[in-house]
């Protein structure tokens, strides 16, 4: 009896731990000047799976800007880069596609492909001019459907935002 309640309280942390690990999260990192934005724990919680195949497309819209640093009370906007993806599900091939701005489109067999795919690190053109100190910051919403339909509904929606460390160019 012992023994079956143990395994059934290391069960428990186990679930609490992965659902913990996996909660939705976005990530702006730099490197040499160029953000790179990253996605991950998007699908773990099947709630948008689901979504997808019930015929409800997932919409990703992504805006990444860009900021200068300053001391007073408010920073320097200075660009944006928008972009989307949208994943849906196929019924007839029984897979799901991944539709990137642009038109590129890739098919993945299952959530946990898919998934990967949404986690790879996207490499946003955004050029830093001029010398100070900058920073990105990213805003990422998740929606299934237009906004009044996902209110009117009750359909779930997720908003994320994630900023970049701050980081000091020198013009030369």
């Amino acid at each position: 009896m012992k023994s079956g309640l143990a395994f059934l309280a290391l069960l428990g942390a186990v679930t609490v731990s992965r659902t913990a690990a996996q909660a939705p999260a976005l990530t702006v990192i730099v490197q040499g000047g160029v953000p790179r934005v990253q996605t991950t724990g998007l699908l773990s919680d099947g709630k948008f799976v689901a979504l997808m195949r019930s015929g409800f497309p997932l919409r990703l819209h992504y805006r990444l800007e860009q900021w200068r640093s300053r001391s007073g009370w408010f920073d320097q906007y200075i660009s944006e880069a928008p972009w989307d993806a949208v994943a849906r599900h196929d019924p007839l091939a029984d897979d799901f596609v991944l539709i990137r701005t642009g038109g590129i489109v890739a098919r993945y067999g299952t959530p946990e492909d898919l998934e990967r795919a949404l986690e790879l690190p996207y490499r946003v053109n955004l050029k830093v001019r001029g010398s100070g100190n900058f920073y990105f910051l990213c805003r990422l919403e998740v929606t299934t459907l237009n906004d009044t339909d996902v209110r009117i509904a009750g359909l779930p929606r997720l908003t994320l935002e994630a900023r970049s460390e701050t980081f000091s160019r020198r013009e030369n």
